[in-house]
Order: C-alpha cells, then structure tokens, then sequence
C-alpha cells in the first residue's frame, strides 16, 4: 500500500520519452460527466537516481567521464550504478570495483544516502507545481496523483511533457508509467515503462504478462 502525503511549496522542470497510450474507444457522454476528473496515477522511476545525485552537473554527460557508484556488498568494493560512459567500456552492476578499474579510467563515487533522501525530498516538492498530492516512492521513484492535473496543463500529454522536460533539465534520467492504481503506475515504470493506462478494465491484460 502506498501512502499519499501532501507536501507544501517547491517548484520543478523535465522531457518525456516515447509512450504508448492503452485505452478503449470513448463514447458520447453527457457535457457534465466529460469534465469529470479521473483518479490517475503516475510513478516516476529514477533508476540511476543514486549516482546522478552525486554527478549531475558535475561530470557525466557533458564532460564524458565513466562514473561508477560502489558500496560495500559483502564486504566486498562492489559497482552499484554505472553511467552511459562507463557501460560503454564493459563497466556493469555487480562488478567487482577492481574489475572495473582494469578496463579503464573510472570516477568512483561512495553512496550517499543521506543526499539522496534530501534530493528525493526536493523532487516531491519541486512536484508540487503539477500536483497537490506527491509522495516519495522506495528509494529512487515518486508517485504522484494527476488526474485533475490534466485540464490545467492542457491535457496528460503535455503533462507529463512538462514533467520529462523539467527533470532532464534537473539531471535526472526517468521511467515512468500512468495507471488508475498506484500499485499498477509502480509495476508498469519499473516492468515496462513509458505505458499509459487509463482504462481499469485493461489492467489485467498490460499487467499479466509483467
């Protein structure tokens, strides 16, 4: 279960990736019941969140450095996150540290937990310029409810157009996935992501498959 929690003040920026949308033909109705606001559900999962917060802005990208992210698994200097640069010369998770180091010139970085979990804070609240309700997510995602979000940003697409473009902005690379349900927002960003549900009814024939 997924516990909304309402966050004051903060401010955002993002640009999407491609998405399919899943949904059954609409009929006809009524003026008064189309401007009904659906309850949706949109999870955003960083999964390189844990290094860009020690790296955006820094090194990366823009100064193409291979960059790990090492912590200790069994007592053992063990490679957690990898960035493009890094992959690009066979660096991978799970590597041994020393491993990684003999295939070329690499920027080590130690977690941080502590900066993560203000940096995740931060996202909620730079959230909040989209969404009343926002709510941290594991240790590297948020959920965000967005169903009245829709009509004030002109429609889901270019929500979530503006939500892409503010965190590629920020530094960060996300997945993310629309469902009426949280649980299902959460299993389509992490399984399959880029899917926007929007119909109940076709939950069970996206999400079986996961």
């Amino acid at each position: 279960m997924i516990v909304i929690q309402i966050l004051k003040e903060g401010k955002t920026y993002i640009k999407t990736r491609p998405f399919n949308v899943v949904n059954k033909d609409r009929k006809e109705v009524p003026l008064k019941e189309e401007r009904k606001s659906e309850i949706l559900w949109l999870h955003i999962h960083l999964p390189q969140f844990f290094l860009e917060v020690l790296t955006r802005g820094v090194v990366g990208k823009r100064n193409k450095k291979a960059c790990v992210l090492v912590d200790r698994v069994k007592d053992r200097n063990t490679v957690i996150l990898a960035n493009s640069y890094a992959r690009s010369i066979g660096v991978h998770p799970n590597m041994l540290l020393n491993a990684a180091c003999m295939l070329g010139r690499l920027k080590i970085f130690n977690r941080r937990h502590d900066l993560e979990k203000i940096a995740l804070t931060q996202l909620c609240q730079w959230m909040m310029q989209f969404t009343s309700f926002v709510s941290p997510v594991e240790k590297d995602g948020l959920v965000l409810e967005i169903g009245g979000s829709q009509n004030l940003f002109g429609g889901l697409e270019e929500l979530l157009g503006k939500i892409g473009k503010g965190l590629k902005e920020l530094g960060y690379k996300a997945n993310y996935a629309v469902a009426p349900t949280p649980l299902a927002a959460a299993l389509l960003a992490r399984e399959n992501p880029f899917k926007i549900i929007t119909d109940k009814s076709l939950l069970s024939a996206v999400i079986g498959p996961l």
